[in-house]
């Protein structure tokens, strides 16, 4: 559970480096809660006995709303993780613009979250030590 929170604690900090431990538990809960937001809004598309007056369905709108409050709580933690995580594979901030080549560019920043990194101390100082 501390793994979880650490990076809401350290939100404010871009700089130094954090680890795959760090990282794991975050983005494992914020993807899976997305892909079920996902699944939600999906089934609500094939819900039509479900059909309200705007058109949309329930469960797309719960899927909506639930998907929307996860990305603000956590996209301030998620963006200070991923500086931190990109300094501990020794690569500058300038890779999140990686992220907006469409399709692969998500899969690129995920794949930097879970990657080990440097062992030994780089440009961005030592690696993590637990608090």
């Amino acid at each position: 559970m501390n793994n979880l929170l650490l990076p809401f604690r350290r939100a404010l900090d871009f700089s130094g480096r954090s680890d795959v431990k760090e990282a794991r538990p975050l983005v494992l809960v914020v993807g899976w809660t997305l892909i079920a937001c996902v699944g939600l809004m999906i089934y609500g598309v094939s819900a039509e006995a479900y059909r309200v007056r705007t058109g949309m369905t329930p469960p797309i709108r719960a899927g909506a709303m639930i998907g929307s409050a996860v990305l603000v709580a956590t996209i301030w933690p998620l963006t200070a993780l991923l500086v931190r995580r990109l300094h501990d594979g020794n690569r500058s901030a300038w890779f999140m613009l990686l992220s907006l080549i469409p399709s692969v560019g998500p899969l690129i920043m995920v794949y930097f979250m879970l990657v080990e990194g440097d062992k030994d101390e780089n440009r961005y100082g030592a690696p993590f030590a637990r608090p």
